[in-house]
């Protein structure tokens, strides 16, 4: 199921960022590095990117879901402190 495989991303991110833990700063540094146009939201296609730098091949429909997921305000993007949320949910 797609939750597996967004679980599955949440913890291979901490694992390839393990210094990370959590500090926003360090979390922050992350998102900018996806963040490749600079425009404070990590869209559609960054997120793709994230998840292909980590392995992880996602279908149209699973990245639409899993963005949908993410994006608590709705807006279409994943600004920074749904990216940290998501981060630090379990």
């Amino acid at each position: 199921s797609s939750r597996v495989l967004w679980t599955l991303a949440v913890t291979q991110l901490h694992d390839k960022h393990s210094t990370m833990s959590l500090d926003k700063e360090k979390v922050r540094e992350v998102f900018n590095n996806y963040d490749a146009d600079r425009s404070g939201q990590i869209d559609k296609q960054e997120l793709a990117s994230l998840l292909k730098d980590l392995g992880i091949d996602f279908t149209g429909s699973e990245l639409e879901e899993g963005l949908a997921a993410l994006d608590k305000d709705a807006s279409g993007t994943i600004d920074f402190e749904e990216f940290y949320a998501w981060l630090s949910s379990p």
